[in-house]
């Protein structure tokens, strides 16, 4: 099962458990869910968590940049259909 990431629980990662995490055990988490695809990250999610709280979250966690991670929401809803014209 995959699961869609939002803004603030990414902030709220970096600012309250990421500095917690002396020895990086959850930061190598967090990285590794994303690269398997369990942790999913819209584009408009990292958009937003540039611009939310300073950046923080992708201060913190700067392998949310890498593009292979980010999904396309474009990709994600079908196009409309046509509609003829009657």
């Amino acid at each position: 099962m995959a699961i869609v990431v939002d803004t603030c629980s990414l902030v709220m990662i970096a600012k309250n458990y990421l500095p917690l995490d002396k020895d990086g055990q959850l930061y190598s988490f967090l990285e590794e869910a994303f690269s398997r695809k369990d942790l999913m990250l819209l584009d408009v999610i990292l958009d937003e968590s540039k611009r939310t709280s300073k950046g923080i979250a992708v201060e913190k966690m700067p392998f949310l940049k890498d593009k292979k991670l980010v999904i396309p929401t474009k990709d994600l809803f079908p196009c409309a259909p046509e509609r003829s014209a009657t």
